[in-house]
């Protein structure tokens, strides 16, 4: 980047990389980062986890865990209408991209059509 202070700022315009080079470079790096946290979602399928919930919205509750920064990182949808502010143990049961899907019941069946393919 061609910020003050930085390596970048004193390059010389032959040595600087074209906006379609940065697009492509760019494009490249987030598709590589969606595949990671893809899976490591459907990686913790079947997994506990405590949650707080955050809010009911549609019919189930928007939750995450005690790891994930609100309006940053992933959600955890739970299947049911929680009490926001519960803090409660969720078996994740299914993945929406890099969201993980969760059921209240500790002893729900893990539903394959829930999870991503």
């Amino acid at each position: 980047s061609a910020e003050e202070g930085t390596a970048a700022a004193i390059l010389n315009d032959e040595l600087a990389v074209d906006e379609e080079t940065m697009r492509a470079r760019f494009d490249e790096i987030t598709s590589v980062q969606q595949e990671i946290e893809e899976n490591y979602a459907k990686s913790k399928i079947g997994s506990i986890v405590e949650v707080i919930v955050d809010r009911i919205e549609d019919g189930h509750s928007i939750a995450r865990t005690m790891f994930d920064a609100p309006d940053i990182d992933s959600i955890v949808h739970v299947v049911q209408e929680i009490e926001p502010g519960s803090i409660l143990p969720v078996r994740i049961v299914g993945t929406h991209a890099f969201d993980l899907i969760a059921d209240s019941n500790l002893h729900a069946e893990i539903d394959q059509d829930e999870t991503s393919q």
